[in-house]
């Protein structure tokens, strides 16, 4: 299809899933400053959405928006995700046709996507300032008993 890959695995990896509605892979990434970019194909229209975790959010907008959705694309989890989402809907806002829906076909979607420099790096965990006080402060506090 288009040469998308077919997965019901999601990945950190630079692939683009595509998945029946049915078939949304539970997977979540440790990373809390990734996410993924999703769009919904209805037929006549799309929603471009993001979000962090796509087994809960994807099913729960379908159903909301009781529209017939025949596929689901999902971005790699990256950090840009929100990056990602804007442009596209900066792009398309010509057929945007309420909300996040716009009048436009899924491929043309797709397309962008593939185009776009997803940022996958791993994020290095923050320095916790208050527990490096706290240490320093103790190994002060050890030095003046000696």
């Amino acid at each position: 299809m288009n040469g998308l890959i077919i997965s019901t695995q999601l990945t950190t990896s630079m692939e683009i899933a595509e998945v029946t509605p049915d078939s949304i892979p539970a997977v979540r990434c440790d990373d809390k400053q990734k996410g993924v970019v999703y769009v919904l194909d209805a037929g006549d229209s799309v929603k471009i959405g993001r979000t962090s975790n796509p087994k809960q959010r994807i099913p729960t907008v379908i159903r909301i928006s009781g529209r017939p959705v025949k596929r689901v694309i999902i971005s790699p989890f990256c950090k840009n995700y929100i990056q990602l989402e804007n442009m596209l809907h900066k792009k398309f806002s010509g057929s945007r046709a309420i909300g996040e829906w716009f009048c436009e076909k899924c491929d043309l979607i797709v397309r962008e996507m593939r185009a776009f420099g997803y940022d996958v790096s791993e994020t290095k965990p923050k320095e916790n300032t208050m527990l490096k006080l706290f240490n320093i402060a103790m190994q002060m506090g050890g030095q003046e008993n000696e």
